[in-house]
Order: structure tokens, then sequence, then C-alpha cells
């Protein structure tokens, strides 16, 4: 997560400007791999994420097309278009984010926090691992008022054995019970036998 802080020409407003990153999006290079694979490299994704929340920031928009691999396979958290502090509330302005991906608390006009980004990396290992199954439509007909995989259309029994009570836990409705952190996350990911 580096980059600089630049102002328009015109003095309208400043964007946030990175270095080049060579390599392709996790979704693309997700193609082909193993869920292992997968899993790992998710692993690897969260001491950024950890960074980033450390620092009093949510990411707001977590999803596959979000994190380029490189070529030597470390994964880079990139489009920050969505970031906020934490503890803003989107409801202001309304909810933004990428569907299928949107924190429940999020969606009822609560505060943005780590745990935002959490329920994120829930969806997008669940995207990974077994596909998107419903429509935006007929996902949001049952999500939030039940779980993430009744909305999804998965069964546990869907997902690989080591990412069941993982990706349960990320996803899960009340924000108190995902993992704390994404530090946490990560030594989820790490105890898992993948």
């Amino acid at each position: 997560i580096n980059g600089m802080i630049c102002r328009f020409p015109d003095g309208s407003g400043r964007f946030l400007a990175r270095r080049w990153v060579e390599g392709e999006d996790l979704l693309a290079w997700a193609e082909g791999k193993s869920n292992e694979e997968i899993g790992a490299l998710v692993a690897r994704l969260c001491p950024a994420l950890d960074h980033l929340h450390r620092a009093g920031f949510v990411h707001a928009d977590l999803k596959p097309e979000n994190v380029i691999v490189t070529p030597e396979g470390r994964p880079i958290l990139c489009d920050f278009g969505l970031s906020s502090r934490q503890g803003a509330r989107q409801a202001d302005n309304g909810v933004s984010g990428t569907l299928f991906a949107i924190a429940p608390e999020v969606l009822m006009g609560m505060e943005l926090t780590p745990h935002s980004d959490l329920f994120a990396v829930g969806a997008m290992l669940h995207r990974l691992l077994v596909g998107t199954k419903r429509s935006a439509r007929e996902f949001y007909a049952i999500f939030p008022d039940r779980s993430f995989l009744d909305g999804a259309g998965s069964d546990p029994e869907d997902l690989p054995v080591w990412s069941r009570d993982l990706i349960v836990s990320l996803t899960a409705r009340d924000p108190t019970r995902r993992p704390r952190s994404a530090r946490d996350s990560k030594r989820l990911m790490g105890s898992t036998r993948m």
C-alpha cells in the first residue's frame, strides 16, 4: 500500500498515485489454481489489510479485481477509491461497494470498521472457491435477513473443508462474531490444514 497523494492541476481535488504493478487481478490469477493456493494467497493479503486498518482506514471495496498478483505471486491491495476513515458512515452519500461484498452493517447505515473489510474477505474467498450461484436480486432478497451462505445459495458442504468455519466466521451478520482483525484472519487461515 504505497503511493503519493497528488492534487489535480486545477485544485479541484486530490487523488492517490501509486507505482505501476505488473501482474493480473486475483480473479484471473485464481483460474486453474487449487483451493489451497487461493487460500494461501488470500492469507498473504491480510498483513496489508491489517496495516491499513491500524492506520485508521477501511478499504470499503475489497474484491478480487482490487488485488493484483505479481508474477512472483505477491498480492498487492489496490483501488482505494472508496476507502474511508474508520467510523465513517456511507449512508450519508448512499451505500457504495461491490455487490455480494458489502457488509450487512454497511447496508444498514452503520459505521465502517475493519470488520466491514473482513466480511468482504470472506465474500471474496467464497467467490474464488465456489463462484457466484445467484443474481444480486436473488441474493439481496435473502441477505442480510439470513446468512451470507443462504443468500449466496451455498451450503457449507460446497466449500473446501478448511474454509468452512473461516468463511462462516468472516461473513457473520453480526460484526462482533467475525475475527477481531485481519491479523487474526490470517492466523485462522494459517491454522487450517490447507
